[in-house]
């Protein structure tokens, strides 16, 4: 039977193991365990906190997705531009004003054009200023 205790043990595993060596596997991982209902906060950081673009998405997708807005603002300022637009983009499916306020300190600091787009247009969807 597939999501017993022991898949869900030997995916959470998996995940741990391979979430710095092979970024990809750990993506699986991470949607299997998503899938499963079984994912956790310390999973879902360490997954939005990685140097690998994917997983660090797919690990904010899934923060979004069940509410865990405290990993999504933790991750405001992460590295990686592409990272960040899927920061303003889980902060505008949260709206209210945490995210506005967020999203106006991201494009505050923002350096790259593209990732600024995001940010002021999920600004906009939010119904927000996005600068002076």
């Amino acid at each position: 039977k597939v999501g017993t205790r022991e898949d869900q043990a030997w995916l959470t595993d998996l995940f741990w193991r391979q979430r710095l060596v092979a970024p990809g596997a750990a993506v699986a991982a991470l949607r299997a365990l998503r899938d499963l209902g079984q994912l956790d906060e310390a999973i879902l950081r360490a997954a939005a906190e990685g140097a690998d673009p994917d997983l660090a998405r797919e690990g904010l997708q899934a923060a979004a997705a069940q509410g865990s807005w405290d990993v999504i603002h933790g991750h405001v300022a992460h590295p990686r531009w592409e990272v960040r637009c899927e920061v303003a983009a889980a902060l505008r499916q949260e709206g209210g004003p945490s995210a506005v306020a967020s999203l106006q300190g991201m494009l505050a600091r923002e350096q790259v054009p593209l990732a600024a787009e995001e940010e002021r247009a999920a600004l906009e969807a939010l119904g927000a200023r996005s600068g002076p």
